[in-house]
């Protein structure tokens, strides 16, 4: 058998490819019936081309052809291109908790783009209906392939995602479920490890302490991505430009200063100062996902809900 590529129909007509997740490409015979077919493991180069293809399929439509036989699965396609070119004073951040995914694209002097992932209806969903814990495994794998687009569309060079670990905590069960069962942070963090080595983008794990704090005291987006800008900055100001600004200069925007004058009666001008008054006085600091209008994710089937800004026009 063989099917011959064709770009109106997603690259072929007849098949999918599912390589960078799980090593199988999708045979489909008729509409109800499909089927599975396992990619044996590959020498390394034959992989990463195989990778590019998917990638170049997803983004652009690139066409390819499948041949069967009862032995071997033969892929047929044209010279696979150069991925985009990337700017190395682009750069994403990504700020990542059990049901939220905050994502900002900057450069060296403003923010470009940022989006806002919610998992809560699915995560929500699951102590009712298990069988959902598939389906955010799913949707997990979606935003990752969304974001590394993302990356590629705006040319980032360097992807700065938060080094979490986590123990037990005396938080309760509740949190205990949540960031030790439902939250997929390693099938996000490996996906999309992957997608940044076919782009040929540098991924970089970075202490997350205080960056939540940090980027609601400083910007006016929600919780999740103002976390994320805070990722963003301090990634690229101590890994790539090596100049030890682990924290930035101090700066507490106007909403604060307002939000606790009956509370406080002089605001501290350094970073640690800060951090033990806002524990000690317990200051409400964060920006609610509540304050903006969500949207459905891709379809209306996936429960994820988005929110984004493009600021690069």
């Amino acid at each position: 058998m063989t099917i011959y590529g064709e770009k109106a129909n997603k690259g072929n007509r007849k098949f999918n490819l599912d390589i960078i997740n799980n090593q199988q490409i999708i045979f489909k015979n008729t509409r109800n019936e499909h089927f599975t077919l396992e990619i044996p493991k590959l020498h390394k180069n034959y992989k990463n081309i195989l990778y590019k293809l998917q990638e170049l399929n997803e983004n652009e439509g690139y066409t390819y052809q499948i041949k069967l036989t009862d032995k071997f699965i033969y892929f047929s396609f044209e010279p696979i291109k150069e991925l985009s070119t990337l700017i190395n004073n682009i750069y994403m951040g990504i700020d990542l908790n059990p049901e939220f995914i905050g994502v900002s694209i900057k450069n060296t002097d403003e923010v470009i783009y940022t989006q806002c992932f919610s998992i809560v209806k699915i995560i929500s969903g699951i102590k009712q209906h298990k069988d959902l814990n598939n389906k955010l495994s799913h949707e997990i794998l979606e935003i990752s392939k969304l974001i590394s687009h993302l990356s590629k569309q705006y040319k980032c060079k360097f992807i700065f995602i938060e080094d979490l670990k986590f123990k037990d905590s005396n938080k309760g069960k509740l949190f205990n479920r949540l960031t030790k069962n439902l939250w997929k942070r390693n099938i996000f963090i490996n996906n999309l490890e992957k997608r940044c080595h076919i782009i040929g983008q540098i991924l970089f794990k970075i202490n997350p302490v205080y960056s939540s704090i940090i980027g609601n005291c400083m910007y006016n987006y929600v919780d999740p991505i103002n976390a994320s800008l805070e990722i963003a900055r301090r990634g690229y100001n101590v890994i790539i430009l090596k100049n030890k600004q682990f924290y930035p200069s101090f700066w507490l925007k106007d909403s604060l200063k307002h939000q606790w004058k009956e509370m406080v009666k002089e605001i501290p001008d350094k970073w640690s100062e800060l951090f033990v008054l806002i524990k000690n006085l317990k200051l409400r600091y964060r920006v609610s996902t509540n304050s903006v209008v969500f949207r459905k994710f891709m379809t209306n089937k996936s429960m994820v809900l988005t929110h984004h800004t493009d600021l690069s026009n």
